[in-house]
This record gives C-alpha cells, structure tokens and sequence, in this order.
C-alpha cells in the first residue's frame, strides 16, 4: 500500500510517495497533519476518492490553486484521480524526468478542466492528440540533440518548440543536414505564421513552399532582406513574388537595406518635387499638430472623468463605523480597515472593468489608478480603463505575472504622457531630491482587495533594455544577483536590504523619448 503526500506550495498542489514511516494502527487510512500538508493511504484515496477531491477542492478555493505538480510517475493515478472532479486545477506538471504513456494521459483528454501539461516526454500520436485535437498547451522538456544549422538558428530545442513555434528564419543556403530537420519541422509545426529570409535563394523558398501545405501557405507572411549581395537578384524576381502572392493568398514583404533607400531616393528627387515635397511636409505638421491637440485635450477630459467616478467610488465606499466594519467581515477576524474599505472598492471597480486587478498609488505623485492585466502586454497600451481606445492606454501589470504572489517581481507599466500629470507622466518625480527627502519612500500597490506596502529601493533612467523585466528566476542566486544589479543602478542611494526571499514590484515607463525608460523598484515589506 502506498502513501501519498499531498503539499500545499503556492499555487500548487504537490504530490509526493510519502517515504517515513506511520504506525499503520494510527494511519486510519488518512493522516491529516495539517491543511498544508496531507497524507493519504492508496487504498484509501481508491475507495473515497469524491471524498478526497471535495476535501482538496476547499483547500484549492481558499489557497487559489490552479495547478497539480505530481513528482513521481508511480503515484500519478491516484493524483490523476483526486484532481479530476477539481475543475480550477488546469495546469499539470509531471517534475519526473520519464515518458508518459497512454494510461497516465488517458485521464487528462478526460478531464476537460486541464489546459496545461508540463512534462519530460511523450510519443508522438499522444502530444497531437492533446494538442492538435483537444486544444491543451503542452510543454515538452526534454531537448532535441542535432547540428543542423536551421534548428540551431530558430532555437528548436523541443518537440512543442517545433510544434508552436509561429516564425523561422533562414540566414544561409540550404544544406544536406538541414533538410531533414526542415522537413520535419513542416510535419510537426501547426502554428507558421512568418517566414524571414536573411539568404534568398529560390530554390530554397520554393523547397520550402512546396513542403508547406496550401491551406497553411495562406495568411503567410514572407519578410525577404534586402542587402549588397542580392540586389539584383531581388529587384528581378519581383514580378514572380507578385504572381506567388496572386496565386498563394499570401504577403511577401522585401526589407530594403537603409543604403538601397537613400541611393533610389535621391535618384528620383528633382527641385519642383523638392519643393512640393516640403510644402506638403509643413502642412502636414500643421495638420498633425491641430489633431494632435484636440486629441491629447479630447483624452484628457475622458482620463478625468474616468479619475472623478474612481473618486465617486472611494467616497460612497466609506464605512459610516467601526461596527459597520467589523459586522461586514465578522469571518476575518485580523482584517484592517483599510483592506476592507478597499475590498468593497476593488468590487465596484471589478463590475467596472473584470481585468481590474488591484489600484497604484505613490505619494508625491499624481498616480492613483486601478491597475489592469490583460492576456498580452499590447491591449492597454492604447486602450482606457472603460476600453476605449486611448493613446494614453492604462496602467497595467506583465501578462506574465501571478497575482498569488508565486512571482519574485510583479511588473507595471504606464505611458509617460508628456505635457499632463497622467498615467506614468509624474513618475519622474521620483529621481528629485524634493520626493526623495519629504516622503517615504512608499509605494501602495493593493492586489484584488488585499493592502500591500513597497518600500522603494531602486530609481534609474536606462536605454531601452528588457534585462530587468524579469518575472522568473530560476535560483535563489540568479534572484539575488538580479537585485544587486537593479540597485547599483539606482541614482539614488536606499539604504535598504535586500534578500532572496524578498518580493518586489517594478514600474517601468518611457523617459523623454523612446530609447530610455524610467525604472523604479520597490520591495514587498507589509
């Protein structure tokens, strides 16, 4: 008879076989230690599993658990089992490093809840089925060991990165060790979207083409670059890209080298062109300048009237007295005023907009805003809190991040809307000797109706990088070596200590043009 240990870790749940002993007199067929750590006989698990998963289904209600880490191969039935009837478990992980055969996945194309599987391997007729006929995401991780150059310069290291990888690139004539893997890839991959051709040759583009089924070719995008070397070659062919695309449904795109532009530009400019051309270059700033400020002026007004109903709601979600407060969260018996008051606030603001995940605040700054996370990083960068579209966009959180604080660092970003005090504009306030010596130092960045405090440790303009817009580490040494980068960057000095086991928050936002950003850091102290 095995034991199974079931552990709370995060968002997770872990499944382990319980090794020490337990006096089997004592056992009962389960040994409740506590509601963070379980251990349940196989016999029992058997014979009372829907007793078992309504149990686990509370604890993964209270603890927001979606996911299922199973470490042994040997006791994934019993957790297949018990997690079945949990439908906001999703995602599974398998952590040992062994295939999966049809009677482990068989439960998972049963289970409609999964959307995620994690694993070393499985054969190839069982990925397909999970993925190309049952839509889940499964991540394979075990690497694929070859020296073809096309695998080695598209990063294919994996069965599901050949699966869903969306663009390749081709920097080199084909060669006989490329072919297979090129073929393979086209049999494998569902997800094609672009083709970048850095060495066209048309043999190659057509081997390729001839390879890719035609229902696939359509809605393809081909990017051919353009340099010294096949000018001519390129400038010939475009009457054939012009009957591919007429013929395929498709896009083919050639990225003229910025050398072959101002070569044919100055070719074709004679005086009279010259002169229309700066006319029409003046009205169109004049024309670009009127429409700019009556949007910025037109935005402005709706970002205000957005800020007054945020004001509405925080002035009628006001308890009238403490046993109004206390009456409201009887069942919490440590909750603070304030994350009550903020609770009911984080509601109204949810029925507003369902990505509302928390509200920003900094002192010494215009910034007080709900802050919202979609499932990319590009809808709110021009669409408001009400989605509209607005090139102001909002202030919102990494598509990557947990909200169960399972993420070392929680990511927002803000555009810095220059000439108003809106959305990230007043972040700068931040690197001037006036916030640094009359605040603080604080910052409120309260998640779903829960009060969390960020003491600022880090304040930095950098060129524009992606280094520090990390929201996973894969060691204790990788996070520290992370947090020591970002404050030796910082302009100011914070006398603050940093640990592995710290949390922090990170706003990041452009400064004065494109090629900087504004970054500042701050760590979870309450």
């Amino acid at each position: 008879m095995k034991k199974i240990s079931v552990r709370v870790e995060k968002n997770s749940f872990v499944f382990k076989q319980y090794e020490r002993k337990i006096n089997e007199a004592n056992l009962n067929n389960t040994n409740v230690i506590n509601t963070k750590n379980l251990v349940f006989s196989s016999e029992y698990i058997e014979q009372n599993s829907e007793l078992v998963s309504a149990f686990l289904k509370i604890i993964a209600l209270k603890n927001n658990i979606n996911e299922a880490r199973i470490d042994s191969i040997s006791i994934s039935q019993y957790a297949l089992l018990i997690i079945s009837p949990i439908n906001v478990i999703t995602r599974i992980t398998f952590k040992e490093n062994l295939n999966l055969n049809f009677e482990i996945i068989e439960p998972i194309l049963k289970n409609p809840n999964i959307e995620f599987v994690n694993c070393y391997y499985m054969p190839e007729f069982l990925f397909n089925e999970l993925t190309k006929y049952n839509n889940r995401v499964v991540e394979l991780r075990n690497e694929i060991f070859t020296v073809s150059r096309f695998m080695e310069c598209n990063s294919l290291k994996t069965y599901s990165d050949i699966y869903y990888k969306k663009k390749i690139v081709i920097d080199q004539p084909f060669h006989m060790n490329d072919m297979d893997d090129i073929n393979n890839f086209l049999a494998i991959n569902n997800h094609l979207e672009q083709l970048h051709f850095y060495s066209y040759y048309r043999s190659d583009f057509e081997y390729l083409l001839s390879k890719i089924p035609v229902s696939r070719v359509q809605g393809l995008r081909v990017y051919i670059y353009q340099n010294d070397m096949n000018e001519e070659i390129l400038l010939k062919e475009i009457p054939y890209f012009k009957k591919l695309e007429k013929h395929y449904h498709f896009r083919i795109i050639i990225r003229y080298s910025k050398k072959y532009k101002e070569k044919n530009l100055l070719k074709q400019v004679n005086v009279q062109f010259l002169k229309f051309f700066l006319i029409a270059i003046v009205l169109s700033c004049l024309i670009y300048y009127v429409v700019v400020k009556f949007r910025t002026q037109k935005e402005e007004k709706h970002i205000e009237s957005l800020k007054e109903e945020f004001s509405d709601i925080l002035e009628l979600e006001d308890f009238e007295t403490e046993e109004e407060m206390k009456d409201t969260v009887e069942e919490i018996k440590q909750a603070s005023a304030y994350s009550v008051h903020y609770q009911n606030i984080y509601q109204e603001l949810l029925q507003k907009n369902s990505d509302t995940i928390g509200w920003l605040s900094i002192d010494g700054t215009n910034i007080a805003y709900p802050v919202v996370q979609s499932s990319d990083n590009d809808y709110y960068l021009n669409h408001s809190f009400d989605f509209q579209y607005s090139t102001f966009g909002w202030i919102y959180a990494d598509y990557r991040n947990m909200l169960d604080m399972s993420d070392k660092n929680l990511i927002i970003y803000g555009h810095n809307v220059r000439g108003t005090n809106l959305m990230f504009a007043t972040l700068k306030n931040l690197l001037t000797d006036d916030w640094f010596l009359n605040t603080d130092h604080m910052i409120s960045f309260d998640i779903k109706g829960e009060e969390h405090k960020w003491q600022v440790f880090s304040v930095y303009t950098i060129l524009d990088t992606n280094d520090y817009l990390k929201t996973e580490f894969g060691t204790d040494y990788a996070f520290m070596k992370y947090l020591n980068q970002e404050k030796s960057r910082s302009q100011v000095s914070f006398d603050i200590e940093l640990k592995e086991t710290d949390h922090i928050l990170t706003l990041s936002t452009c400064f004065q043009d494109s090629s900087k950003r504004l970054v500042v850091h701050a760590k979870l102290v309450s």
